[in-house]
């Protein structure tokens, strides 16, 4: 006879890979009482025979576990993906709000309007996108802070432009002693300030980037209470709203040449902060949009 696997044909009958027959035995599903047949002696168990399908039963098989672990997959990616792409705005301009305090603003970088990151963030999207700076110095994050950003013009202006996405950089004035109270505090005034981006009209895509590191305490900032409170919440947070953080903390650390005050980045600083942003939120990053500065909170991706 010749051989049923020539030429691309399938057999009639296929005998499926010991794991998958074992699994269908131990469920004692439909599918192996149907497949098990009248293969056994006479006499003997139908457990005994061998599990042999039909053409039509191994390809819905086939179908059912390609489905299964395409909706497996997708459920675990529970996050939005942090890119932005242009074609799904109709060609108009996409408009990014960077929200922050004194190192959105630019603080200590040399010819600020040029330099500071949210500058040459604009620099880098290109044309395509109308980048505007909303940070404003010495900012918090909680509303009880001693300058929440909550009550600034700036606030205020971000909300007016209507923007299609909003990035996120506040925390770093929350580590001075007259402002840090306690975690919960923080996550709940974050939450409220992610929800608040999330129902504006324009409803924007929300990006947040955890704080630069601070590598010497000044103006009553400090790293100890930024790794100790700070970033823990702002992750627990963006983990239950499934927002992607750009992980400007990990990108700058190692560089204090970058920062001569020890809390702001000066333009070298602010130029890789702005790198590191576009890569992570364009389609046409600098590194092709391998996103490893990207974290994924509660989530195990990379």
């Amino acid at each position: 006879r010749p051989n049923p696997l020539a030429h691309g044909a399938l057999p009639r009958r296929i005998q499926p890979p010991p794991a998958i027959e074992l699994m269908f035995r131990s469920c004692g599903s439909l599918f192996q009482k149907r497949a098990v047949r009248s293969l056994a002696p006479a006499g003997s168990s139908p457990e005994a025979a061998p599990m042999i399908w039909s053409r039509r039963e191994w390809f819905r098989f086939s179908c059912g576990l390609s489905l299964g672990w395409a909706f497996g997959l997708a459920g675990c990616r529970t996050s939005e993906l942090p890119t932005v792409n242009p074609d799904k705005y109709e060609g108009r301009t996409i408009k990014v709000a960077c929200v922050g305090d004194s190192i959105t603003f630019g603080a200590g970088v040399e010819d600020r309007e040029k330099n500071c990151y949210p500058a040459k963030l604009g620099d880098y999207l290109g044309s395509s996108y109308q980048v505007k700076n909303f940070g404003r110095s010495g900012a918090t994050l909680q509303k009880s802070g001693d300058l929440p950003y909550w009550t600034t013009e700036e606030f205020a202006a971000a909300d007016s432009f209507q923007p299609d996405v909003v990035i996120i950089l506040l925390g770093t004035n929350d580590t001075k002693s007259q402002n840090w109270q306690d975690s919960a505090r923080f996550s709940r005034d974050f939450n409220d300030l992610i929800e608040h981006y999330r129902a504006l009209k324009s409803r924007p895509k929300v990006r947040v980037c955890t704080p630069v590191p601070v590598y010497k305490t000044n103006f009553g900032i400090n790293q100890e209470t930024l790794d100790a409170g700070v970033i823990p919440a702002l992750m627990d947070v963006c983990g239950r709203h499934k927002i992607p953080v750009i992980d400007l903390n990990d990108t700058l650390t190692g560089h204090p040449e970058f920062f001569p005050d020890g809390v702001h980045p000066n333009a070298a600083g602010a130029e890789l902060m702005a790198r590191t942003i576009v890569d992570a939120i364009s389609l046409r990053g600098i590194n092709r949009g391998q996103h490893r500065e990207i974290i994924y909170p509660g989530q195990e991706l990379h």
